[in-house]
């Protein structure tokens, strides 16, 4: 398989796994968040909005990254995503613009979830002993997941558009270093709900929930179906 083809199939699929978890995520905030979480919980879905579109974007113009020694090109080809090539200069202007307004959304949620986190330990002395105990393991649920969700962007963002750049400006790059980046840029748009889904009791309590009643109604039917095949044969019989 060439790049290209190989290019196509694994941004195509990794933007629809990302609409698929981004908009679970966009679900669990909305009915399913804890109480305490207050504003923070617009941020939530601002992000989970944000990359749902940006995954909208990948699948549309299907961008690719191409280095060469002290050069960075990104590359959207109308042979590829099969668009008009008066709109290739569009999308590939808001591919980077949304590519920036990522990494400053990063830093934003990782403020804000610090913010969140002293401020609730800063009330916990307020509180009675109970509430105490419900809002403790509230923080270390959300310092886990800002935790998760800091290591993530930093190996799939940061380190290779770091590395990329480095070697740009000391004139070593090479075709590789740009490829890794688009890549690893279309897997963190899949990886960066599920910190908050699995971390987080309410919404990984409600992801049990769910995936309970789905395999239940299978069992279910399955069930149904053997009983009335068992049923039909024995009248067969008779």
């Amino acid at each position: 398989m060439s790049w290209d083809s190989f290019h196509i199939v694994f941004i195509r699929c990794c933007g629809i796994a990302a609409l698929l978890t981004n908009t679970l995520m966009f679900h669990l905030i909305c009915y399913k968040s804890p109480k305490n979480l207050g504003a923070y919980k617009y941020l939530m879905l601002y992000s989970a909005v944000f990359e749902e579109l940006y995954a909208i974007l990948d699948i549309i113009a299907l961008p690719d990254s191409i280095t060469l020694r002290s050069a960075l090109l990104t590359v959207v080809s109308s042979k590829k995503n099969h668009m008009p090539k008066e709109l290739l200069p569009v999308l590939n202007v808001l591919y980077w613009a949304l590519y920036g307004i990522s990494i400053a959304l990063i830093d934003i949620h990782f403020l804000f979830r610090y913010l969140v986190v002293t401020g609730i330990k800063q009330r916990v002395n307020w509180n009675s002993v109970t509430a105490i105990i419900a809002i403790s393991a509230n923080v270390k649920q959300l310092f886990l997941a800002l935790v998760l969700q800091t290591i993530i962007p930093l190996v799939l963002m940061y380190l290779p558009s770091g590395v990329l750049l480095f070697f740009c400006f000391t004139d070593q790059s090479f075709e590789l270093f740009g490829r890794i980046m688009s890549t690893t840029a279309a897997v963190h748009r899949v990886l960066d709900p599920l910190p908050n889904m699995f971390v987080i009791n309410k919404y990984r309590n409600a992801l049990t929930s769910y995936c309970g009643t789905i395999f239940c109604l299978k069992s279910n039917v399955t069930k149904g179906v053997t009983s009335g095949t068992a049923a039909s044969s024995s009248l067969e019989m008779k």
